[in-house]
């Protein structure tokens, strides 16, 4: 999970991240009041989507237009998302194992200069970390899963 408190607030990925992330706090913690991060014009659409008893899609299409109206100034200090960032975020943390990290160089949804200065972090703050940063030219987000099955096959059975 991205560290999403760490967002920079004028990241366009900023809001779409926030809605995943409240989405996920309202299906995992039982008793999180969604109300404590949304405005009252994002909560009114957050009910209405609940109303309505349709998918995922239909709610992301509710919420997603008003996207700049969705979240209270005060979100980021939410205690129920702070235990879920802390419980979730995978960065800044030793590696227990073998990590192997796929990156297309034409991604448009993660800068791959992003990648590798975690990559590189990860390295400087845990020396002994097994981490293997492998990229393909002009592949995008979405190709990468088709362009990078025989490393990662071979990767696992290794």
């Amino acid at each position: 999970m991205t560290d999403l408190p760490k967002v920079p607030s004028d990241s366009p990925l900023g809001g779409p991240f926030a809605l995943v992330t409240v989405y996920a706090l309202y299906k995992i913690y039982p008793k999180f009041d969604y109300q404590k991060l949304l405005t009252p014009q994002g909560t009114h659409r957050w009910q209405l989507w609940l109303q309505l008893e349709r998918s995922d899609g239909v709610g992301f299409a509710l919420l997603l237009d008003m996207i700049e109206n969705l979240l209270q100034l005060d979100w980021k200090h939410d205690p129920s998302l702070q235990d879920c960032v802390n419980k979730t975020c995978n960065g800044g943390k030793p590696i227990a194992g073998p990590l192997l990290v796929p990156h297309g160089l034409a991604d448009t949804d993660l800068d791959p200069e992003t990648t590798d200065q975690a990559i590189q972090a990860t390295y400087t703050a845990y020396p002994s970390s097994q981490l293997r940063f492998e990229t393909w030219d002009d592949v995008t987000h979405d190709g990468l899963m088709s362009a990078s099955p025989k490393l990662w096959l071979q990767w696992i059975s290794d």
